[in-house]
């Protein structure tokens, strides 16, 4: 791992919170995340818990029938994160953003991960391919007055340059 924060959590996990890192501000990164983390079979990951269905296990565990899910992190500024989000986005058939969103954390977790899945969905050549256009304007009809001079209209015309004029004012 070249992530010092994944490195000092796991780290701080191994030796069940006895060791903290030097730098005082990654000690407090460290010990604010560390409730939330666990080392699974040699991964970091978080336990993030969600209302999931009812049932009479989890009624009567501790979990006030909570379902836990444990998503894998993924060191900061890895290529894997944008790796993840396009296989996914691609996998659900470029959902969007939210969806994608969802999807990736239902099984990931990393720092800032809204923003790269916004940035990353937004700039897909796909989804802007197959997006809703935006509504061409409608011609204005003929304009008809009920009197002399009760409406005057203007057009202008952009024409090739003669004479030093390039404008037609009808």
């Amino acid at each position: 791992l070249s992530d010092p924060f994944a490195l000092s959590l796991a780290k701080h996990l191994q030796a069940e919170g006895e060791w903290l890192p030097d730098d005082e501000d990654m000690a407090k990164q460290v010990t604010a995340w560390a409730p939330h983390m666990i080392m699974h079979k040699g991964v970091l990951c978080r336990v993030k818990y969600r209302q999931g269905t009812v049932t009479r296990s989890r009624l009567s565990s501790n979990n006030h029938g909570l379902e836990s899910v444990m998503q894998m992190y993924i060191p900061r500024h890895s290529s894997m994160q944008e790796d993840i989000i396009g296989a996914i986005h691609r996998e659900l058939g470029h959902p969007g953003i939210m969806r994608t969103y969802q999807a990736v954390q239902d099984r990931f977790f990393w720092m800032g991960m809204f923003a790269q899945i916004y940035k990353q969905v937004t700039h897909c050549t796909t989804c802007q391919y197959h997006a809703p256009k935006a509504p061409k304007a409608s011609i204005a009809g003929h304009v008809t007055a009920a009197g002399p001079a009760e409406m005057i209209t203007m057009d202008i015309v952009h024409m090739p340059e003669v004479n030093g004029y390039k404008y037609l004012l009808t």
